[in-house]
Order: C-alpha cells, then sequence, then structure tokens
C-alpha cells in the first residue's frame, strides 16, 4: 500500500498524539496516549573491533546516572575520547543512528513476533521515503524481519536500511516508534508485554512516561 491510503494508515495513531495536550519537550508531543506501559528502547554502542557497549555500561564510565531521559551528551566524555587525527582509536565508540540496531532489532522482532502468535504487523515508512522522493510505503510483515527489513528507498542509498517510523498489530495492542535520525526508540504497550521486553537479553531498556523530557531527541 502506498501514497493517501498509506498516509491514511497512521491517523489513529496521529489522533492519540495530537488529541490530548502535553507540555512542551515531552514524549506526550511524539507518542500516543492510552498505553499501560512506555518503553524507552536504546542502541548499542561499539568499539572499533565491534565488541558492543551497553549505555549503562558507558554511563558508569562517564560517572554519570543512567536513566530515561539521558542524553547521548552525557556520555561524551567516554564517547568521544577514541577520536585522534586522522581517525579514531581502538576505544572509540560509535553507534547505529537511525533505525534500530541489528542485534536490537533482531531480538525484539521476535519477542514481538510471539507475542502477536506468528501474525504479520503493519510498517508504515513515511519518512524513510519521502527523503528519497518516494510517496508513504505501508508494508505487512513478520515482526521478526525487523532486522532485515528494506523497501525501496534503500535502492537509492545502498548499504542504509530506512526504518519504519511505525509498527504495530492489528489489534493495535501495541505501537514501536523508531526513530529515523537517532539512537533511541519506544514501545507503547501493556504492562504484560512492557515486562517482558524489561527482561528480554540483547534488548536495553527503561521504563518512561509521557511526562518525562525528550529534549535529547532533537540534540
Amino acid at each position: 500500500m502506498e501514497g493517501i491510503e498509506a498516509r491514511n494508515s497512521i491517523a489513529w495513531i496521529e489522533k492519540r498524539i495530537y488529541e490530548r495536550r502535553f507540555r512542551k519537550y515531552t514524549l506526550g508531543r511524539s507518542l500516543p496516549y492510552g498505553f499501560d506501559c512506555y518503553l524507552r528502547i536504546f542502541n548499542h554502542f561499539e568499539y572499533q573491533d565491534g565488541t558492543g557497549v551497553t549505555w549503562e555500561e558507558v554511563a558508569e564510565m562517564a560517572g554519570v546516572t543512567f536513566h530515561a531521559e539521558i542524553p547521548e551528551s552525557d556520555l561524551w566524555p567516554v564517547t568521544r575520547q577514541g577520536a585522534v587525527e586522522g581517525g579514531f582509536s581502538d576505544d572509540f565508540l560509535t553507534i547505529r543512528r537511525g533505525g534500530l540496531d541489528r542485534e536490537t532489532a533482531t531480538a525484539l522482532g521476535r519477542a514481538l513476533d510471539v507475542w502477536s502468535e506468528g501474525e504479520p504487523v503493519f510498517m508504515y515508512f513515511g519518512l524513510t521515503e519521502s527523503v528519497h522522493g518516494h510517496e508513504p510505503v505501508l508494508l505487512k510483515k513478520s515482526a521478526s524481519e525487523l532486522a532485515t527489513i528494506q523497501v525501496h528507498a534503500d535502492l537509492d542509498a545502498p548499504g542504509w536500511e530506512g526504518p519504519p517510523e511505525w509498527v504495530w498489530p492489528a489489534d493495535r495492542r501495541w505501537v514501536l516508534s523508531i526513530d529515523y535520525d537517532l539512537y533511541t526508540h519506544y514501545l507503547c504497550c501493556d504492562e504484560d508485554l512492557g515486562s517482558t521486553i524489561l527482561h528480554l537479553d540483547g534488548v536495553e531498556v527503561l521504563r518512561t512516561d509521557l511526562n518525562r523530557n525528550s529534549r535529547y531527541r532533537v540534540l
């Protein structure tokens, strides 16, 4: 599904965002209300050799508290110390910006697929498509494909896996918000699914709520 039909598919999400007023720079300005549990999902950092590092581990190295509103800038004393003239040292940390990193997407996708009893879910590609001059696209795929899903925008930018902005099942029991540019994402769901994801191996996640600060999203 493309164009207007695809665009209309997220009307129910947008209504839940704009129908209720929240303070400026809060998550309520960008996530739909009406869910019992909101989770912030963090992309992993990596050293130059590919070794993964969690935000909590980097926060400890930086001497700061790991919490649901933590911005990447709090970690700069550690994440930027490996930059050297002409390149990077082995202890330089990188992070996937835009879309879920593969380890997180794989673990989360499998869990959501189980939770959806193997039924396909909707994946909306809006911004990903528009920056390549395409109309919005709505796909119906297994949640387990989160780590590998591609749309035709990828043909214009080889190696760039443009993420879906919104993912949800037919019963709308949960909604996954994936950031196009940054490094953390959000799952809106019920308490049972939230508890499952909070204890899921391979996914770094913290509970949050719609009144929390979201200014780090635009740093």
